[in-house]
C-alpha cells in the first residue's frame, strides 16, 4: 500500500485496496528463509507448508482480484508485491519472470482483433 501512496503522489487519483492483492500467505515459512529445494517444489504445486496457500490457490485469488480491478472504469494502475504478477504471467501466457526487481512498471495492453494481451515491461 505504501508504494501505491508514493505512486499516487503524482497521480492523484482514489486508492482502492483489494484485499486480494495481499501476498501469498506462507504459513509456518513465513519469515524464514526458504531451502531452495523446498521453495522449487512449493512453484512446481507439489507442497505446501502448514497454513501456506497452495500456488494454484494463490493464483486463482490474484487472477480474480485482477479482473475486479479490471472491471472498474480505466485506466487500473494495480501495484502488488511480485508474487501477485506470478498470476498475471500465468492467465496471460506470458514468459514467466522468476522476479521483478522491485518497482518495475509493466504495462498491459488488452486484446486487440484477435491477438492476445501484450506486455512491455517499462523498467528496461
Amino acid at each position: 500500500m505504501r508504494t501505491a501512496e508514493i505512486v499516487n503522489e503524482t497521480l492523484r487519483q482514489p486508492l482502492i485496496a483489494l484485499d486480494g492483492l495481499r501476498e501469498i500467505a506462507f504459513g509456518e515459512w513465513e519469515g524464514t528463509i526458504m531451502d531452495p529445494a523446498a521453495y522449487a517444489e512449493w512453484r512446481a504445486g507439489r507442497v505446501a507448508p502448514k497454513g501456506a496457500e497452495t500456488l494454484t490457490a494463490f493464483h486463482a485469488r490474484v487472477l480474480a482480484t485482477v479482473n475486479e480491478a479490471l472491471d472498474r472504469p480505466g485506466p487500473v494502475l494495480i501495484v502488488g508485491h511480485g508474487g501477485i504478477y506470478w498470476g498475471v504471467e500465468r492467465h496471460g501466457a506470458f514468459p514467466t519472470h522468476l522476479s521483478l526487481p522491485n518497482a518495475t512498471p509493466v504495462l498491459h495492453t488488452p486484446p486487440r482483433d484477435g491477438a492476445p494481451w501484450s506486455r512491455q515491461n517499462l523498467g528496461e
